[in-house]
């Protein structure tokens, strides 16, 4: 007989959800319905029964001692669930005198100072949205908007890795939050 526990999770409006049974075991499928096709895969444990009503899953015990085992499993399916209803963002400053970054057809195109052009083509499958903003003559702010924050983070620290800001005149990119301590120049 099931125990109904007290646990009630909010769905994300931005997902859609499937249950999936494969070789005797639970899953969960969970498709961000935004920007990208990536499919997550939760595996649900054998001690767990999940119900969704309306916009809410709901969470019964099959035996009551697992009960911990159920509050673990809980916390992480919460956490997984909220990084999907939470947008976070990070930030990129491009200063410069001849520093150029625009957009074409969905490409970043950078001139960053070498005797070659930069490009990240499809950016759309690492980041929901960004934003260029031309900062005064001689900088750009970008905006990175993304649900999955280690891909946001690593197509950011990729991008800051082509033109890291150098220590003298801050020439590159650097972190939007982050200060940068500069080496003071030698005077004649």
């Amino acid at each position: 007989m099931l125990k109904v526990k007290k646990n009630s999770i909010k769905v994300p409006v931005n997902c859609s959800f499937k249950f999936l049974v494969f070789f005797k075991k639970k899953f969960l499928t969970v498709q961000l319905k935004s920007y990208s096709k990536e499919i997550y895969y939760i595996l649900i444990p054998k001690y767990v029964k999940l119900k969704k009503i309306g916009c809410f899953f709901f969470v019964c015990v099959k035996n009551s001692q697992t009960i911990d085992l159920v509050d673990s499993f809980l916390n992480y399916f919460h956490n997984v669930l909220t990084s999907f209803r939470l947008q976070s963002f990070k930030q990129l400053l491009l200063l410069g005198l001849g520093l150029k970054i625009t957009l074409e057809n969905s490409i970043i195109l950078m001139r960053l100072g070498y005797s070659h052009n930069n490009s990240i083509p499809n950016l759309s499958t690492f980041v929901s949205d960004f934003l260029i903003t031309k900062i005064g003559l001689k900088g750009f702010l970008i905006t990175f908007y993304g649900f999955n924050k280690i891909k946001l983070g690593n197509i950011v620290e990729k991008l800051y890795k082509l033109r890291p800001a150098d220590c003298y005149k801050n020439r590159g990119f650097s972190y939007k939050n982050k200060s940068n301590i500069l080496k003071i120049v030698k005077k004649k």
